[in-house]
C-alpha cells in the first residue's frame, strides 16, 4: 500500500474516471504505462495505442484553453488586448492540422503504428467526425473566441490594480503530507486593493455541470493549503465561453469553510478507494484476463465514448 500510494497522485479526472468505470481506469492508469516498455505484450501495446486517443471536443477545449493562457499572459506582461479574429485563426488551423493528421495517419494507427502524432478517436473508429458534430464545433469556435476577448474577466484583469498570478497551469500539493493532489488551474489574480484572490476557470462545454463547482473548490482549497489564504479572501468563478439557453456567460459561487472541508473529505476518501483498489489490482495481477473481468461503466453512452470500446466489442456491449 505504501508504494502504491507513494507512485499514485490524485486528480479530479482521474478521480470521474474511477467512479464511471475501473476497466476504463485501469485501461488508462496502469497498463498503457505498462505498455510503453519494450517487452510489453499485444494487449498492452493495444491499450497503450488506444489510450493515445483523442476526440474533436477535447482537442478544442485543450486549444481553447492553452490560446487563452497565451493571450492572457502577453496582455499582463505587454498590454496586448487579446485579439478574438487572430485566436479563431489560430484555433483553426490547429483543430485543421490534427483531423488533416488523423486521416493520413489512420492506417498505421489500425494496424498498431502511432509513432506520436495525433489520432482522433472519430477517425480512428468511424473514419469521419459527424457532420453535426463539425457544425457544433464551428458555432463553437466563433462564439468562444469573441466570449473570451468581451468577457467580464479580461475587463477586470486590465484594470491596474490587478496582480497576476504568473504560476504554471499545472499545479500539485500535499495533503496529510502524504496525498498528492495534481490540478490545472486557468487563472488566478489578485485584486492588490481588496486582497482579495480570484479564481476563473473557462468553460467551453455545451452545458453546466456540478462538477464545475466542485473543480473550483478543488482550487481554492489547493490556495488555501499552499498559501495559508483564508476562505473570506478567495472567490471562484466559471466563465462559460459557449453560452447556451443552459449556459450564462459567468457565474460565482459563494465560498465557505464547510465547502472546503468537504471537498476535502471527498478527495481523501477518493484517494484511498482509489490506492486500495490498485493494491488490490497489483496484488491479483494487472494482465489482460483479471482487467476483462472488470464490470464496464453502467452507461452505454459512456462506452460509446470510450478510447478502449475495441477491446470491450468481444462482449456484446458496444
Amino acid at each position: 500500500m505504501l508504494k502504491i500510494k507513494k507512485e499514485f497522485a490524485w486528480s479530479w479526472s482521474k478521480h470521474k474516471t474511477f467512479i464511471n468505470c475501473k476497466r476504463q481506469f485501469l485501461f488508462m492508469y496502469k497498463v498503457a504505462h505498462a505498455g510503453r516498455r519494450k517487452d510489453a505484450n499485444a494487449f498492452e501495446q493495444k491499450v497503450n495505442l488506444l489510450n493515445q486517443l483523442t476526440n474533436i471536443d477535447m482537442e478544442f477545449g485543450i486549444l481553447v484553453h492553452e490560446l487563452i493562457y497565451e493571450a492572457i499572459k502577453r496582455l499582463f506582461k505587454m498590454g496586448i488586448k487579446p485579439n478574438p479574429e487572430q485566436i479563431y485563426q489560430a484555433l483553426k488551423n490547429g483543430l485543421n492540422s490534427v483531423y488533416l493528421e488523423s486521416l493520413r495517419k489512420r492506417d498505421k494507427w489500425k494496424n498498431g503504428e502511432s509513432n506520436g502524432g495525433k489520432m482522433l478517436k472519430e477517425i480512428y473508429y468511424e473514419n469521419q467526425v459527424p457532420g453535426e458534430r463539425i457544425e457544433v464545433i464551428m458555432e463553437k469556435m466563433d462564439q468562444c473566441t469573441k466570449s473570451f476577448c468581451q468577457s467580464a474577466t479580461v475587463e477586470e484583469i486590465t484594470k491596474k490594480e490587478i496582480k497576476y498570478d504568473q504560476a504554471e497551469r499545472h499545479r500539485s500539493m500535499y495533503l496529510d503530507d502524504e496525498m498528492k493532489i495534481n490540478i490545472m488551474i486557468d487563472l488566478s489574480y489578485e485584486n492588490t486593493l481588496t486582497g482579495k484572490k480570484t479564481i476563473v476557470d473557462w468553460k467551453t462545454s455545451d452545458y453546466q455541470q456540478i462538477d464545475d463547482f466542485y473543480q473550483l473548490c478543488i482550487y481554492a482549497l489547493y490556495h488555501k493549503e499552499v498559501f495559508k489564504i483564508n476562505v473570506d479572501n478567495l472567490s471562484i468563478e466559471n466563465e462559460y465561453l459557449y453560452v447556451t439557453r443552459q449556459n450564462k456567460h459567468k457565474r460565482s459561487y459563494p465560498l465557505c469553510e464547510g465547502d472546503l472541508d468537504r471537498i476535502k473529505g471527498l478527495i481523501k476518501a477518493s484517494y484511498q478507494n482509489i490506492t486500495e483498489f490498485l493494491e488490490e489490482q497489483t496484488e491479483c495481477g494487472i494482465d489482460e484476463n483479471n482487467v476483462m473481468l472488470l464490470p464496464m461503466a453502467s452507461n452505454e453512452k459512456s462506452c460509446n465514448r470510450c478510447n478502449f470500446r475495441e477491446l470491450c466489442r468481444v462482449e456484446g456491449k458496444v
